[in-house]
């Protein structure tokens, strides 16, 4: 697991877990960012995911997958596997450049850049290839950018896509009054749960 970017933390200090908790809640926040631009995207009423939201059961499963494994799978594979690998074979390209920190910068951009468009690419069949959602997911790829935040784990881009998987759930469970009333009005929000 360490070297997939999951290692055991050191005790953390009262500002770190603080740190920890901001970056949850960032999350809430970009799910919020996130919905909101979505809505100016055209051709996502027929969208293949949607057709779990119809009935209760698919709905909850859905939410769970989301909440309990889409993070931890999704974060270990791209953040913890693909970029670093990327990241470093760039780095050691030779359009990289002779100088070391050029060459790290250009090996991390590249490495964010790749795995936000595999990213992006991996959900395109649940948006059905809906070119702004796949955009709007590519576009994600700053979670990269979180991966060293937190001794070197993955823990922080984790933590991002939890609380945004997280929000997108709970204000689904709420605006459904437990799931029990029709989604077809959260549609254009409600689809988002599953790509996180």
């Amino acid at each position: 697991m360490r070297s997939l970017g999951w290692k055991r933390l050191s005790p953390i200090p009262p500002q770190a877990k603080a740190t920890r908790g901001c970056i949850f809640f960032s999350g809430c926040g970009n799910a919020i960012f996130v919905a909101i631009a979505r809505l100016r995207v055209k051709d996502v009423d027929h969208i293949p995911i949607q057709e779990l939201f119809k009935s209760r059961s698919g709905a909850m499963l859905l939410l769970a997958m989301a909440v309990l494994v889409a993070p931890l799978v999704e974060e270990t594979v791209f953040r913890g596997y693909l970029y670093p690998l990327f990241a470093s074979k760039f780095s050691a390209s030779p359009k990289a450049g002779a100088d070391p920190i050029r060459a790290v910068r250009f090996g991390t951009f590249a490495g964010i850049i790749i795995t936000g468009i595999l990213f992006g690419l991996m959900h395109g069949a649940q948006l059905g290839w809906t070119w702004g959602l796949v955009s709007l997911l590519t576009s994600r790829r700053s979670y990269s950018y979180l991966r060293p935040c937190l001794d070197g784990t993955v823990l922080a881009s984790f933590l991002l896509h939890l609380g945004y998987n997280s929000m997108i759930a709970f204000t689904s469970v709420i605006a459904t009054k437990g799931l029990r009333t029709c989604l077809r009005p959260l549609s254009r929000f409600v689809f988002c749960v599953h790509v996180r």
